[in-house]
């Protein structure tokens, strides 16, 4: 009997939620890449991107941050992203690397402000995978790269996202 009303609770939490889905696609360049020692680097990024969304909401970001490698591997990263969507509304997300390297990884990431519907979502953590498509042309300028994210969410809040109308 325990073991059927566990299985009736989990049943109603997958019910009760609902994904927010990012796909996003862009150009990142290193600005600053210190070598600091034979297994440790140090370096500052930006991107440029395309963002898309299950649920029709398109827009455009940009993210600064840095990225510290050690042996290969992500030691440490902190990146700010501002999100325009295509009717002007801003948020700001920070994301952490939690495995991976300068070109793939796994990350997580925060909504800290928002306008508009992304106001909703702020203090929501979500999660994300980025991978290079492309390398540097020169300088460390223009590789390309793909990014897909999602955010768990009570369906009604993914509703009132997706539905929501900018006041004229």
């Amino acid at each position: 009997m325990k073991i059927f009303i566990y299985l009736i609770f989990l049943l109603t939490l997958n019910i009760k939620s609902a994904e927010l889905k990012y796909d996003v696609y862009g150009y990142y360049d290193f600005l600053k890449f210190f070598k600091v020692s034979e297994s440790r680097s140090y370096i500052v990024m930006n991107n440029d991107t395309v963002v898309l969304t299950n649920i029709g909401v398109t827009g455009k970001s940009n993210c600064t941050g840095v990225i510290e490698i050690e042996n290969g591997n992500t030691a440490f990263s902190n990146i700010m992203c501002k999100y325009t969507e295509a009717n002007g509304d801003t948020n700001f997300t920070q994301f952490t690397t939690d495995r991976g390297t300068a070109y793939t990884g796994v990350n997580s990431f925060v909504f800290v402000s928002g306008e508009g519907r992304w106001a909703e979502l702020v203090g929501q953590k979500c999660i994300g995978a980025f991978s290079e498509i492309t390398s540097f042309e020169e300088n460390m300028k223009n590789a390309t790269f793909e990014w897909k994210g999602k955010c768990e969410l009570p369906n009604k809040t993914l509703e009132r996202v997706k539905n929501y109308k900018k006041p004229q």
